[in-house]
């Protein structure tokens, strides 16, 4: 699914479509393999400037980076806190879904 990738997945991806190594993109760049590769393997985020001259070179919008990424660390939250409602105990469990359905009744409008 591609709304779940993260900003490296969506480099990695234009990067192949226009046919180039980490290396030839690295260079392009003026970066070292290395730093693009770690780039790509989302071992730490381009800063902005970096950020700009790729999507410049494979022809992609920052935006479209920049929103993979904010939903991919949204959904990544969604998680960890799903994991931490699974471990409570059943009843606390209950409690919070209940408290969630208010708030989302709220969000939505309805009146309940």
């Amino acid at each position: 699914m591609e709304s779940s990738k993260n900003i490296s997945a969506y480099l990695r991806k234009y990067r192949l479509k226009h046919n180039l190594s980490q290396q030839q993109l690295a260079d392009i760049l003026k970066v070292s393999m290395n730093h693009y590769g770690n780039i790509e393997r989302n071992v730490y985020k381009p800063n902005i400037d970096l950020l700009v001259r790729i999507s410049d070179e494979l022809n992609i919008s920052t935006d479209v980076l920049l929103r993979a990424e904010s939903e991919y660390v949204s959904k990544q939250a969604a998680n960890d806190y799903v994991e931490k409602m699974q471990a409570l105990p059943r009843k606390k469990r209950e409690q919070l879904y209940n408290v969630i359905d208010i708030f989302l009744s709220l969000a939505e409008g309805s009146k309940e």
